[in-house]
């Protein structure tokens, strides 16, 4: 069984105003995220890589799954040659 947990989330104020969700939307959209917002340093790797696999598939609000037509395209634009039959990983130098 299959159960979506999902819901809106809206900003409809401030500590001087309120607003509708449409304005809190405009306003969300406009910030820049915190200076210093960064991964830990002593993140483990294989979560890191986690991590990098999930935001490239569409993040955690895209259902945290791995989605290969949206992975696979970003490796193989940084390969010197596209991946095909024979691909080992690096192309030799």
């Amino acid at each position: 069984m299959t159960h979506a947990l999902a819901g809106p989330l809206h900003l409809v104020g401030d500590v001087h105003e309120m607003f509708g969700a449409e304005e809190g939307s405009l306003r969300l959209a406009q910030r820049e995220p915190r200076p210093d917002l960064c991964p830990h340093p002593s993140l483990p790797e294989d979560t890191r890589l986690w991590a990098a696999l999930i935001q490239a598939s569409g993040g955690v609000w895209g259902g945290c799954v791995y989605d290969n037509e949206k992975i696979l395209p970003l490796l193989e634009k940084h390969h010197a040659r596209p991946p095909g039959p024979d691909w080992k990983g690096d192309p030799a130098p």
